[in-house]
């Protein structure tokens, strides 16, 4: 499967975009070294990005995520812990709901 490393998400008009180092690209072709280890890219729009962000999807590729680009390493840690925030958040009214139903 395809990896990005040095990769960040921008957001365009439609949607959102990986823009990265690629790595194990399948298109890659030795003979006119096209799509060599390394090569920059701009993926198609993101169809799904992982919660822990260990990859994206996009309409015809999954890519591995590797190393964030160092302007984004921290954005992402903030964003992995906002997600786990909700994630206790939501598991925490639910169990209130469940609570407030038995009594």
């Amino acid at each position: 499967m395809s990896r990005l490393e040095n990769w960040w998400i921008q957001d365009v008009h439609d949607g959102q975009v990986a823009y990265g180092n690629i790595y194990d690209d399948e298109r890659y072709n030795p003979t006119t070294t096209e799509y060599q280890d390394g090569h920059r890219i701009i993926t198609s729009l993101i169809q799904e990005i992982a919660e822990d962000f260990s990859y994206v999807q996009t309409m015809n590729t999954k890519y591995l995520l590797g190393r964030p680009h160092e302007n984004c390493a921290e954005a992402i840690e903030d964003m992995k812990l906002i997600f786990k925030a909700k994630v206790v958040s939501f598991i925490l009214r639910k169990k209130l709901r469940d609570f407030w139903d038995l009594v």
